[in-house]
């Protein structure tokens, strides 16, 4: 059994030229452990506990502040995007863009204005055993393909995709030969990255593909 159904469907709209490879990368990856940083100057000297991270929650940085105190200490938790995504107290756990933690009071008590910072890890995915097929159409509901490339073709041609072989790192590899206009028209259409194992098929990627005619040539 492969790791496909650890795959979750991002999207990266792409452009590409008729006089150059096409050699885009598809990163497989998820959120892993997290680690965690008490602000420098905190008064308090309670311990910020991540109690687990779903595989679905955004990368990047995460701020948890202390808002108020008292009777109860209140927290607010900002996403990397500076939004705040949760609010909630110490002592009790908080769940904020897929990431549950708990934040314990010490011997010395918060003061408002002390901070942690948050990070989850990058975890790349295993894709061994897995193929991958790329797909383009003019729209989501056209029948015909315009493109495709393949990591492991049927017909035993070139592959036109080099799998990730367990890295997680799948990447096209299409000559510049098949890019021409002749064979790959321009304009502007969709695109799904399949991975196919075990009798499944997942979306990896998907987006919006625009396709342009190159302005240099060399013979």
């Amino acid at each position: 059994m492969t790791n496909i159904l650890s795959i979750y469907p991002r999207r990266q709209d792409l452009r590409t030229q008729t006089n150059e490879d096409w050699t885009d990368g598809f990163p497989l990856y998820r959120a892993g452990l997290a680690g965690v940083v008490p602000g420098a100057k905190n008064v308090g000297n309670g311990a910020l506990t991540v109690i687990s991270v779903d595989p679905t929650t955004p990368l990047g940085g995460y701020e948890v502040e202390v808002t108020s105190v008292g009777g109860l200490t209140a927290i607010t938790i900002t996403d990397p995007f500076g939004a705040v995504s949760a609010r909630g107290f110490a002592g009790t756990p908080l769940y904020a863009s897929g990431i549950t933690l708990n934040l314990a009071i010490g011997s010395t008590a918060f003061a408002v204005g002390d901070t942690f910072a948050v990070q989850p890890t990058v975890d790349f995915i295993d894709d061994t055993g897995i193929r991958y097929v790329l797909q383009v159409r003019r729209s989501q509901d056209a029948a015909s393909l315009v493109f495709q490339a393949d990591s492991a073709p049927p017909d035993g041609s070139t592959p036109t995709i080099v799998a990730g072989d367990g890295a997680g790192r799948p990447a096209l590899l299409v000559p510049y030969t098949l890019m021409d206009a002749s064979r790959f028209p321009e304009g502007d259409f969709v695109y799904d990255l399949l991975a196919v194992a075990d009798g499944r098929r997942r979306v990896v990627y998907y987006g919006n593909l625009s396709h342009v005619q190159g302005a240099g040539y060399i013979p």
